[in-house]
């Protein structure tokens, strides 16, 4: 991770963040019993520094919007991987590894972008 933090200037590593905000943010949240603060700090770190977001949860999402930030999800990061040919194993197999784990995603796109590096799409 340290070697692509360095050589990719749209990774960015972001420890700091203001934690009144994001409690301010999941105070409606806690409410009603759901847990999002890491969505909560990902979205106040890229605020803080004008950053795009990386988020797959819709919730995040509407948050990013609200902080009228850019914002994009695994699919996207995992495409940039693929063009920059940092990855060690098929965009296929990476995304396999996580439908295997669980992960929700939007798998019809998921194909798609699978067919258009002419990778065969995933069984679902």
């Amino acid at each position: 991770m340290q070697f692509i933090f360095r050589s990719y200037a749209f990774f960015q590593r972001c420890d700091g963040y203001d934690q009144g905000t994001v409690d301010f943010l999941l105070a409606e949240r806690a409410r009603l019993g759901v847990k999002d603060r890491g969505e909560a700090e990902a979205v106040v770190q890229a605020s803080q520094f004008g950053a795009t977001v990386i988020v797959d949860d819709p919730w995040g999402r509407d948050l990013a919007t609200r902080a009228d930030l850019d914002f994009h999800g695994t699919v996207w990061v995992l495409q940039q991987f693929y063009q920059l040919e940092l990855l060690s194993s098929t965009l296929g197999d990476c995304f396999a590894v996580l439908r295997d784990r669980g992960m929700r995603l939007p798998w019809e796109t998921v194909n798609e972008l699978l067919v258009s590096i002419d990778e065969e799409p995933l069984k679902l």
